[in-house]
């Protein structure tokens, strides 16, 4: 393995999904695929 400066996690978790699955698809989408963040001044304005 090549050592990073940055440490580099990796969590794998199962679930059964009983009911709401739009709800998790959207939940996960917002993990996998953050927004780009403001900048200050777009923040601020």
């Amino acid at each position: 393995l090549i050592k990073t400066e940055v440490p580099i996690f990796f969590l794998r978790v199962e679930i059964e999904i009983l009911s709401g699955h739009e709800t998790w698809e959207h939940c996960v989408a917002r993990i996998c695929k953050p927004q780009p963040m403001l900048t200050p001044e777009r923040f601020f304005a």
